[in-house]
């Protein structure tokens, strides 16, 4: 009897191995999807928080008299000032301006009633989210 020796693989094993790893290949690529998927919505959050962060420096960077103004012109700090988006712009930012009542004198904790002469209070928001930055700014 004669040995036969056998180095290789036949034409069977490997059909089955491509099988095997395309069966495989399946829910791994399917897992990835969500991955790849939330680099869009994570890339629209990135640029929205820069956009606001933005807007948010250039605004403390106005005047103190500027920013009184704008407050002034409000007439509260419940309605966006001048500094904000045009209404139906695609994620709008926000921006409110009111004086604030840093030291509560009056004792209503209210911070809008009873206002420092020399104290605003900015806020920039996203319009429909809860994306926000706000601050204190005083006179000197």
């Amino acid at each position: 009897m004669r040995s036969v020796n056998c180095s290789g693989l036949s034409y069977v094993e490997v059909l089955l191995a491509v099988v095997l790893l395309a069966v495989c290949l399946v829910p791994v690529l399917e897992s990835l999807q969500p991955a790849v998927l939330g680099t869009s919505v994570s890339e629209t959050h990135v640029q929205n928080q820069l956009r606001m962060q933005s807007r948010f420096e250039e605004v403390m960077a106005e005047s103190f008299s500027a920013l009184e103004a704008a407050a002034t012109a409000a007439g509260s700090p419940t309605v966006a000032t001048g500094y904000s988006d045009a209404p139906g712009t695609e994620d709008r930012l926000l921006v409110y301006i009111g004086a604030y009542d840093g030291d509560n004198d009056d004792g209503d904790d209210n911070p809008f009633s009873d206002t420092d002469a020399d104290l605003l209070w900015v806020r920039v928001a996203m319009e429909n989210s809860g994306h926000v930055r706000e601050s204190l700014v005083n006179r000197y």
